[in-house]
């Protein structure tokens, strides 16, 4: 049903991890009427073994027969998730992880593609409220050690690999379980410095180290196995399920043995009672309309090009996601974007040269393709509507549907840096002068870069047409050129005239002004 409402407006549909065995030709062949979106299969352990002991009742065989279905009909990526760490695992579970994912692969090319398995393995963490509240979470060392074996294993069998800093599991398994003790190390870790620590680069696990260590607390402690008869901290907070069931599940896992499903108002678990009682609908989805259906070969084709501000906080939107941020706003003014015909239609939008992350811009222009018989106008006045603060569309204009791309159209672009805003600089306008007049004189000024291990040398005076710097008004006027041999970034060329580092040039105020289309 939403693929009939939609998929005439291009907008695919895309399933989580899915169970295999769940799916069919018929859900399969819906899904793709847009495009083949990304698939996740969660055989969750690599043996049938582990998978009785944490009752993931999933066989290879359910596991290989969707991956053949899913590449039967047309689909060339899967992306696997597993765990490691969990109870009672050995080696030998671990390497069926690599074995299982081969087998996969194997299964994408009876049908003559070169199929991209995705592995994905997180490590397990103990949680509150289910059977393995009671188990140690696995150390580190062992958790890295499985995770070096599969990294050298599936790079042999050319599988990508991603897999979960230990550091931030042993984290995860600590506040799973714990106390409110661990108030006090949250604000502890935060008046260290600890922020941003989902991004790895952010990540330091000595501030962590050193917040529990001041605030007498041993992350082992809540790491550690746990008896079945110990009051546990989170055991106040009454899920509906009850501490004897955990228990029994607990024990069935020890033995490897599969849990009955849930049955309606069974009262095994104790959610069930007289007054509360699980009820299975045979269906939950209500009936989705189709939309009325527009016969997209019929309607006036126009194609604008529009010129946009990108300004204060627009300025960190990053360049792709530009192009989601405007699909969004002609959704909802109503205005319809033509897409590109095949198996994977995408939006006729494009833009210029990406602009660095935080400069602003008054000249940013853009090409969009729309089945709308509107004017420039309405197109500007119903975008506009909806555009977030920084950025407004200020000029559009109807083109020809052939004509150079918007990216090598632009030849030429125009920068103002104010000067006042480099401390360093402020107010001396005799040293900026003599920067400029150093920098003009030089016959070539050499740009050294080293990529994958090799030196390039490239000259930027090449791309530099002109320097004015107006000492009334502290502006310097910088216009870019770009060529065949290509070009260089504002930034990058004011390190160099102004002999300055890069974070103190970052930090300069500059404003993209102009661009200049042949």
């Amino acid at each position: 049903s939403l693929m009939d409402r939609y998929s005439n407006e291009k907008i695919a549909v895309s399933l989580p991890s899915i169970r295999p065995g769940t799916t069919d030709d018929a859900l399969l062949n819906e899904i793709k009427r847009v495009r083949k979106t990304g698939f996740t299969l969660a055989p969750e352990a690599g043996s049938e073994r582990m998978r009785r002991v944490i009752n993931k009742n999933i066989t290879d065989e359910e596991l290989l027969q969707t991956a053949d279905d899913l590449f039967r009909l047309g689909w060339k990526s899967i992306k696997l998730y597993f765990m490691i760490g969990m109870p009672y695992e050995t080696m030998e579970d671990v390497e069926a992880i690599v074995n299982l994912s081969e087998r996969v692969k194997a299964t994408g090319r009876k049908y003559n593609v070169s199929p991209k398995i995705n592995v994905s393995v997180s490590n397990f963490n103990p949680k509150g409220h289910t059977p393995f509240q009671f188990v140690a979470q696995e150390g580190e060392e062992s958790l890295r050690e499985k995770q070096r074996y599969l990294k050298q294993e599936l790079k042999k069998k050319k599988l990508d690999f991603k897999w979960h800093d230990t550091r931030i599991s042993l984290l995860e398994g600590v506040f799973s379980r714990g106390d409110r003790r661990l108030a006090a190390v949250v604000h502890k870790a935060w008046e260290l410095g600890a922020k941003f620590d989902q991004w790895t680069e952010h990540f330091d696990s000595e501030l962590w180290r050193q917040a529990f260590e001041e605030c007498g607390l041993d992350t082992g402690f809540y790491l550690r196995e746990r008896e079945i008869d110990e009051l546990l901290p989170f055991e106040h907070i009454d899920v509906g399920v009850n501490k004897s069931f955990l228990i029994s599940e607990f024990k069935l896992s020890k033995q490897a043995v599969y849990s009955e499903p849930c049955q309606p108002n069974c009262r095994r678990c104790g959610v069930c009672d007289d007054d509360k009682k699980v009820r299975i609908n045979s269906s939950f989805v209500a009936e989705v309309k189709p939309l009325n259906a527009t016969r997209i070969d019929n309607i006036t084709r126009k194609r604008f090009r529009f010129r946009f501000t990108k300004l204060d906080e627009a300025s960190f939107i990053g360049h792709l996601d530009m192009q989601t941020l405007f699909i969004r706003v002609l959704n909802r003014s109503g205005l319809r974007c033509a897409f590109s015909q095949g198996f994977h239609p995408m939006p006729k939008l494009s833009f210029g040269s990406a602009l660095p992350l935080g400069l602003n811009s008054v000249c940013e222009f853009a090409d969009i393709e729309l089945i709308d018989n509107i004017t420039a106008d309405e197109f500007i006045s119903r975008a506009n509507d909806w555009l977030p603060n920084g950025i407004k569309i200020t000029d559009a204009y109807e083109m020809p549907f052939k004509t150079l791309a918007l990216f090598a159209a632009i030849n030429r672009v125009e920068y103002e840096v104010d000067m006042n805003s480099i401390p360093q600089l402020k107010g001396d306008h005799n040293t900026i002068q003599a920067l400029i007049d150093e920098f003009t004189a030089k016959d070539e000024v050499i740009l050294t870069k080293i990529k994958k291990g090799k030196v390039k040398k490239k000259d930027i005076k090449q791309y530099v047409e002109k320097i004015d710097y107006c000492s009334d008004t502290g502006k310097l006027t910088v216009l870019l050129t770009r060529k065949e041999n290509g070009e260089v970034g504002i930034f990058k060329l004011l390190e160099l005239l102004l002999n300055l580092g890069k974070d103190v040039i970052m930090r300069a105020d500059v404003l993209k002004t102009e661009s200049f289309i042949e």
